[in-house]
């Protein structure tokens, strides 16, 4: 009898036979998944198969609950696909409004403290060579735009700061202020919608009226916490600098740390 017609011994193979794969993973990894393995009285193998499943239906659930806005900027033949990909981690943590707010905040913000840097820091130094001007003359367009070329030519840093001038800051807030105020929602901001069930009505719209407020204290309460904090934060701290934490340290600890406070404080 031929060898290729001879019948095979044993069970026949399976249509969905399990093929192995090589993986290398990291001592700590390891030991996570033998620790997650066991609390779920499993093996490794099942354990990590259990989680690939899991990782692939979460990008899959992801992708589909996309919005018609990022599905369009994933097509990497859009225009706008690059853009998309320096800005997608902000995209995905705090969503499409808040990133657009933001982007167009920073664009104003930066504008603003670049055009105030330049109009104030040395400028009589750098301007000691230019015919003085008296109060009252009258300046065209002309040298008006001239004068702002000159001052940006003469900057003597790239990136100056704004948390070191009083002036600087104040022109960096408007140009936020400015944003958020042609961007918002048309209605009153300080109506506040039914409150739900559940709650006396009077203490709901008392906290109602206070997210925002709290929100700002609580980020600026960890941002200056002692403790341990995520990477985003520490990420801040280090833009932000160890002077200005401090500052926001003394503030956060005065007798009324809330945002209002503080500045009728400060006036």
């Amino acid at each position: 009898m031929n060898d290729a017609r001879k019948k095979r011994l044993g069970r026949p193979p399976k249509a969905d036979k399990r093929v192995s794969l090589n993986l290398r993973v990291s001592p700590d990894l390891r030991a996570r998944l033998v620790a997650l393995a066991e609390a779920n009285r499993s093996s490794i193998t099942e354990q990590v198969e259990c989680l690939v499943e899991h990782a692939i239906k979460d990008d899959r659930n992801r992708v589909a609950s996309l919005t018609s806005a990022e599905k369009q900027l994933q097509l990497t033949d859009h225009p706008l696909f690059d853009q998309y990909e320096n800005w997608k981690e902000l995209f995905h943590a705090f969503g499409p409004h808040i990133t657009g707010i933001a982007l167009v905040m920073c664009s104003a913000m930066a504008f603003a403290s670049i055009t105030s840097n330049e109009w104030s820091r040395d400028a009589v130094k750098r301007t000691r060579r230019l015919p003085a001007k008296q109060a009252g003359e009258t300046t065209n367009m002309s040298q008006l735009e001239k004068l702002d070329e000159f001052l940006k030519n003469s900057s003597t840093a790239k990136w100056w700061g704004c948390l070191d001038n009083a002036y600087v800051f104040g022109q960096v807030a408007n140009a936020a202020r400015w944003v958020l105020q042609e961007i918002a929602p048309e209605g009153d901001p300080s109506e506040v919608p039914t409150p739900p069930r559940g709650i006396p009505p009077d203490f709901a719209v008392l906290y109602m009226r206070e997210f925002g407020d709290t929100a700002g204290t609580q980020i600026m309460t960890s941002l200056t916490a002692d403790t341990e904090t995520g990477s985003l934060l520490r990420f801040i701290r280090a833009c932000l600098g160890n002077d200005v934490i401090a500052r926001l340290k003394c503030r956060l600890s005065s007798d009324d740390p809330s945002p209002a406070g503080a500045t009728s404080n400060r006036s």
